[in-house]
């Protein structure tokens, strides 16, 4: 049957990370913190969950077939903190709640240690760290994400 292995599935937990979490489901509301941003801070944002959600579903696949220095290397040019080297990335965010910016950079670093589990397994073989490293990234999306939602911030 579908649904079982489904939600085995380690890309089911990181889309369920995705939902409304902070929503209580008997009167639909959203408690999550809004936090507003101008239109193009906020397609820039979705952007690149959408890409860190994307490297994550490319990084399992190469764990699944051992691959585990090119999932070290996907993990380390999309989600590691190299992705928030550039200037404008920091001023992009400073406008974020301190809360927000802690799980942001929660994630990343998390994603450096995480690099370094898959390079460790390359070498040993031993798979448990790198899973559990997953584990502790996907952490932070499901945290942020049941905390906070985007809103675009209307115009002046």
């Amino acid at each position: 049957m579908l649904i079982p292995y489904v939600c085995r599935s380690p890309i089911f937990f990181i889309l369920l990370s995705l939902l409304p979490c902070g929503m209580s489901f008997a009167g639909n509301v959203d408690t999550r913190l809004v936090v507003p941003l101008p239109k193009a801070a906020y397609l820039h944002e979705l952007a690149l969950m959408r890409d860190h959600l994307q490297a994550m579903a490319a990084i399992e696949r190469k764990m699944g077939q051992r691959q585990w220095l090119e999932a070290a290397r996907i993990a380390q040019m999309h989600l590691g903190l190299s992705v928030m080297g550039s200037r404008q990335m920091r001023l992009m965010h400073r406008d974020m709640p301190a809360g927000m910016q802690q799980i942001g950079m929660a994630f990343h670093r998390q994603s450096e240690l995480f690099v370094v589990q898959l390079q460790n397994t390359a070498a040993t073989g031993q798979v448990g760290p790198a899973f559990q490293a997953l584990a502790d990234v996907t952490s932070n999306c499901v945290a942020c994400h049941a905390a906070y939602r985007f809103e675009i911030k209307p115009s002046p």
